[in-house]
């Protein structure tokens, strides 16, 4: 009695263990699970740049997404709003449009101005939006123009004017010069004031274009998208496509060959009218004897 009640102690814990081990594997799981959803949404998000690896780099950024055509105008809204959520300082929208084009599907674009800083989580954050609509990043493309050396020789270009303009400056507040080495001086003064000028100029052109990202945002809707990329929708779509380009072509076929054939006709019956033969008739005698 004894023995059987060891034994049923023994399985009670053996039960005991391998529920707690099943529990630790499956909370173990759930980390890794999340982690891979975690990877595959950064791949879908496309290319992303740290506006922090590349200091002098101006950024252009391209976002293209496939949708429904009920989604377009959602989405669009969306992004426009996410920009003046931002502020005028962080982000500005420079353009927008919506298209309705042949066959029903939408089309669009919205172009902004973004700090260089929070573009990356903007897009990042725009395509997130775009899965939530039933949608698609069919492209993304991240083009940058290096400016270090523009800004570096502009810096240059300024620091030797400066120096230059300095020593002019020297040599005017001298007593024993000429007139006309005076107004030569002051010529050179100025031409190297403008250097100077223009290099600044250059300078804040580089900075600024650095500091402001553009992105443009472009909609591509379907109709064919609205059932989760059906494929037999996909088909059926396809079909309907196809017929009514058939059908488009036949109609316009009879509508620039109809009055053609109309006046052909119109010509024959009335080429076989007693009028028509009488005059035939008249013509030419021999040929109606016959």
């Amino acid at each position: 009695m004894t023995n059987a009640l060891k034994k049923h102690r023994f399985s009670n814990r053996l039960a005991v263990l391998a529920s707690s081990v099943l529990i630790l594997a499956s909370c173990s799981e759930k980390p890794a699970e999340e982690a891979a959803e975690s990877k595959s949404a950064v791949s879908y998000a496309g290319p992303q740049i740290s506006a922090s690896a590349a200091p002098d780099v101006a950024f252009t950024y391209d976002y293209a997404f496939a949708l429904p055509n009920s989604s377009v105008a959602p989405l669009q809204e969306q992004h426009a709003s996410a920009c003046e959520k931002l502020g005028p300082t962080r982000c500005r929208i420079t353009g927008m449009r919506y298209d309705l084009v042949r066959g029903g599907d939408i089309t669009g674009s919205l172009n902004v101005s973004l700090d260089r800083n929070i573009a990356r989580t903007f897009g990042r954050d725009g395509v997130a939006a775009a899965g939530k609509l039933g949608g698609k990043l069919t492209s993304a493309n991240i083009d940058g123009q290096d400016l270090s050396g523009q800004i570096a020789a502009a810096k240059t270009s300024r620091s030797s004017a400066t120096d230059q303009i300095s020593d002019l400056e020297k040599q005017l507040a001298r007593t024993d010069l000429g007139d006309r080495e005076r107004t030569e001086l002051r010529d050179q003064l100025e031409l190297l004031r403008a250097v100077r000028d223009e290099s600044r100029n250059s300078q804040t052109v580089s900075e600024v274009q650095i500091a402001l990202t553009p992105m443009t945002l472009r909609y591509s809707g379907s109709g064919a998208m609205a059932l989760s990329d059906n494929p037999l929708t996909a088909a059926g779509a396809a079909f309907v496509a196809s017929a009514t380009s058939v059908l488009s072509i036949v109609l316009f076929g009879l509508a620039y060959g109809l009055p053609w054939i109309c006046l052909a006709l119109a010509f024959i019956a009335l080429w076989r009218t007693s009028i028509a033969r009488k005059f035939r008739a008249f013509i030419s005698p021999e040929k109606s004897e016959d």
